[in-house]
């Protein structure tokens, strides 16, 4: 599925924000209350609420993003992505965010090539930089 289609944007800008879970879990507990609350940390509660799905069953099984092979529960699971737009709003039904999930074993590349790989996945490109 692409994800352009989903949001309706062509032409729009993207965000990924690709943490741990040992990493989520750590940020989270280190928060207070009202900093978790703050705009800037949008991403990383989206990727706690999913990890904490997974974690009590409310999502199970849950499917890896980049190779759709299923699982059940924590013991795989190696990272989450958000994917929401860059200049959006607050969430909500037409701004909204995807959490894909991602196992141990598609998980053992580097950073860069795990943004590229999800890139690939949800048909994003690439925005070029440059001087003019």
């Amino acid at each position: 599925m692409k994800i352009r289609k989903l949001f309706g944007t062509a032409g729009e800008p993207f965000s990924i924000f690709l943490a741990g879970t040992g990493t989520i879990v750590k940020a989270i507990m280190s928060l207070s209350q009202e900093e978790i609350s703050a705009p800037e940390h949008i991403d990383l509660r989206l990727a706690f609420m999913t990890l904490d799905w997974i974690r009590t069953g409310e999502i199970d099984p849950w499917e890896c993003a980049l190779c759709a092979r299923s699982f059940s529960g924590l013991r795989q699971l190696a990272c989450i992505a958000v994917i929401r737009r860059a200049r959006g709003g607050p969430l909500t039904r037409d701004n909204p965010a995807i959490t894909p999930a991602i196992c141990h074993r598609c998980d053992s590349v580097s950073t860069y090539e795990m943004r590229r790989r999800i890139e690939r996945t949800y048909g994003l490109s690439r925005m070029q930089e440059g001087t003019a």
